[in-house]
């Protein structure tokens, strides 16, 4: 019996000490940061025009009703640079 009794209070234990352990989000964004760019990628601001985002609409990368969605800009850009000469610089 006094090995279960031993048993619980490592239990417990742990289940304080994993408690006091929490990862912060500062932690997670430079984890993630430094794993971006082990795999090679930069991040960069960039402002875009009108005129450039009614491109990407024009060119079919980008609906109409989507132009004041960051994401949705952001997923056109990415679909445009795959598709210029520059997408050929990654597998």
């Amino acid at each position: 019996m006094l090995s279960i009794e031993r048993f619980r209070l490592k239990m417990n234990d742990k289940r304080s000490m994993a408690n006091d352990t929490r990862i912060t989000a500062g932690a997670l964004r430079m984890r993630a940061s430094r794993r971006r760019r082990r795999e090679g990628l930069r991040c960069v601001t960039l402002d875009l025009r009108k005129n450039e985002i009614d491109r990407l609409i024009q060119l079919g990368h980008l609906r109409q009703a989507d132009r004041e969605d960051r994401n949705q800009v952001l997923l056109a850009l990415y679909c445009f640079l795959d598709q210029s000469p520059l997408g050929d610089a990654h597998p």
